[in-house]
């Protein structure tokens, strides 16, 4: 019976190797002497195929990632706003504490100058595109704050705080002797002043027509003229004067005083002519240039108000500036690509 039962596994055994290798064949496990299907799946013997398929992947992404780009929002923002605050910055020192503080404002805006000077100067030396521009922005912006804050100081906010802080005098006769500190006033006539519009110079200039006529007192035409007033393109050649309020009758001759620097200023100039051809009193110095207007403190405050006008416009069209400046740098940075993406792959 052993005997028996040994053959049976003899028989067993002798086909047991063919059907392994049959096996074998037919589901291509991985065998390391066999060739064909198998051999894709050996890590020794595949090492050159796998290294290619590797390189290649690389090569692909790494080809990918450097045309990859994003734009520079971050860069951009600072290209944009750091410059406009510099310059508002510049601008408002100018228009709220140039009269009272001259020198505070100079060394600040001598500091800005500086700062972004140092910006120019690491962006030039360390080849960072976003320094150079933000240097270049914040200096440019500082030179325009400062051309645009004198104009501005020179134009409007001299006259404004002159007038603003300046004395009032009451009950002044046009005849007599101006008073003394009248550069910077606003004078309320006496009661009869009128002013003599027959006696009225238009004076032909490279900015327009200088009208100037004498301010008179009903009962005394003839006697010396103190004040002339006066005019930009509201009269006619000898006659007609029509500036401001000096011919509404129902109102009080009001005036401010024109600040007069030059002399002989256009205002003295046509004063002369009009005395020579009018047969008056010849002007001296001390004469004084007023216009008339009805209410003071609005005309002082309208003189603000044009300077703040102009100062917000210089204000958005810096930042209009900044502003195509931030998208010029903002597509030259997106160019460069994303050397770091492919770096990682390494």
């Amino acid at each position: 019976m052993a005997t028996g039962i040994g053959r049976e596994d003899d028989d067993r055994f002798d086909d047991l190797p063919a059907s392994i290798s049959e096996f074998d064949r037919e589901e291509g496990h991985n065998d390391p002497f066999a060739g064909g299907r198998s051999r894709q799946y050996d890590t020794f013997l595949d090492k050159t195929t796998s290294s290619t398929t590797s390189l290649s992947t690389y090569r692909g992404l790494s080809s990918s990632a450097s045309r990859r780009t994003r734009f520079p929002t971050a860069e951009v923002a600072v290209v944009v706003i750091l410059p406009w605050l510099v310059f508002f910055m510049v601008l408002s020192l100018f228009m709220f504490a140039y009269h009272e503080m001259e020198r505070l404002v100079w060394l600040l805006s001598g500091l800005c100058a500086a700062m972004s000077t140092a910006f120019l100067c690491v962006g030039a030396c360390g080849r960072h595109a976003t320094f150079l521009a933000v240097g270049f922005l914040c200096l440019s912006s500082v030179g325009m704050a400062v051309g645009c804050g004198q104009w501005v100081t020179s134009t409007y906010l001299v006259r404004f705080w002159q007038l603003d802080a300046g004395p009032e005098f009451q009950d002044v006769s046009p005849v007599a002797r101006s008073p003394d500190d009248t550069h910077s006033a606003t004078l309320y006539f006496a009661e009869g002043t009128f002013v003599d519009d027959q006696r009225t110079l238009g004076f032909i200039t490279r900015q327009g027509l200088v009208c100037v006529a004498p301010v008179s007192k009903i009962g005394a035409p003839d006697a010396k003229v103190q004040f002339w007033a006066v005019g930009e393109d509201c009269c006619e050649p000898r006659s007609n004067f029509d500036c401001g309020t000096s011919r509404q009758e129902s109102l009080q001759k009001v005036a401010i005083v024109e600040n007069v620097v030059d002399w002989p200023s256009e205002f003295q100039k046509a004063a002369r002519m009009a005395a020579s051809v009018h047969a008056v009193s010849q002007p001296s110095q001390e004469a004084q240039f007023v216009r008339f207007v009805s209410d003071p403190k609005a005309a002082i405050s309208d003189l603000w108000n044009e300077a703040l006008s102009v100062s917000l416009l210089a204000m958005v069209l810096d930042l209009l500036m900044c502003l195509l400046a931030g998208l010029v740098v903002g597509k030259a940075l997106a160019r460069v690509p994303l050397a770091h993406a492919a770096s990682k792959l390494v």
